[in-house]
């Protein structure tokens, strides 16, 4: 193989997502799974209304907008309920070492790369999220998260990805978003000038993104497209 040829040789920084991309498999559904039950639960307490018709008024947010349920929250004023509700979660009950990732990121961190770990989720449950999965958060040169009385960090906007490549003085053409989500993680990093690999089991019709691959670890045998 030539290793000139090899996606991630032509990469100078790297940038996750960290929920279910660098935090995946069943004990990672289980965990976040709950995040979406907080929410539909705040809403049914807010206006009044059972679990069931909360779960109906939230799934239909999520298939207008990603899957992005909790976007119910800020018209009802219950960000900062979710966030607060998020932190008394814990996650070493649901998540355990995942193998695939610390090898990765292990591997990453011998060719030199910079990386950088991103998530709308809030930032100090990230440290207790990457321990039960093995991970450390110095083991990144950048970890980004929601901070409290703060907009989220992505939120579908390219602006971040910008603000990375800034502080970084790394150039987007050698700056890689590995993400899950189109529209939160790979449209935008692209509308910053930065190269893309959207991680899904599922094929789809889509060419908004610059490579998609199976799983974590394909990355570090993913080859350039000649």
């Amino acid at each position: 193989m030539n290793k000139n040829n090899l996606f991630i040789n032509n990469i100078d920084v790297v940038i996750f997502d960290i929920d279910n991309t660098l935090i995946f498999g069943v004990g990672a559904r289980n965990y976040y799974s709950l995040y979406g039950q907080l929410i539909e639960g705040l809403v049914a307490k807010k206006m009044g209304i059972s679990l069931i018709e909360a779960k109906t008024s939230v799934d239909k947010i999520r298939e207008e907008n990603d899957g992005r349920g909790e976007l119910i929250l800020d018209k009802l004023d219950l960000q900062w309920d979710w966030y607060d509700e998020i932190l008394k979660l814990d996650p070493n009950v649901y998540i355990k070492k995942i193998p695939e990732t610390v090898n990765t990121i292990q591997s990453l961190k011998g060719l030199k790369k910079k990386l950088v770990a991103l998530t709308d989720g809030p930032l100090p449950q990230v440290g207790r999220i990457f321990k039960s999965a093995g991970l450390a958060c110095s083991d990144f040169d950048l970890v980004i998260g929601w901070k409290k009385d703060e907009i989220k960090p992505k939120s579908g906007n390219s602006s971040i990805f910008r603000k990375i490549c800034s502080e970084l003085q790394c150039n987007p053409r050698k700056t890689a978003m590995i993400g899950d989500s189109l529209e939160v993680d790979i449209l935008p990093a692209i509308k910053a000038g930065i190269k893309t690999v959207l991680i899904s089991k599922k094929e789809t019709k889509s060419d908004r993104f610059s490579l998609r691959i199976s799983s974590l670890e394909e990355l570090l045998t993913l080859r350039l497209i000649e």
